[in-house]
């Protein structure tokens, strides 16, 4: 099976778990240099701008695949 033969929803849906994955990672890090004694303010910016790269990406993939499940219900 070729990428192109995959419907459109489910690699919307496999990239939205892999990112909400790297989302909650992100989560974890965050906490743990949160954590450290030496906190390294430039590292956790890094990260938290990286995070919200994430959730902004998980917004507009969620909106194409609610508009894929529309369009295919009215099919």
């Amino acid at each position: 099976m070729k990428y192109r033969d995959i419907p459109k929803s489910m690699s919307q849906a496999a990239r939205i778990e892999s990112v909400q994955r790297r989302h909650r990672q992100l989560d974890l890090q965050i906490a743990e240099e949160q954590s450290c004694a030496f906190v390294d303010s430039t590292r956790i910016a890094q990260l938290k701008r990286e995070k919200l790269r994430l959730k902004d990406e998980l917004a507009r993939r969620q909106g194409v695949l609610r508009t894929l499940s529309r369009l295919s219900a009215a099919s």
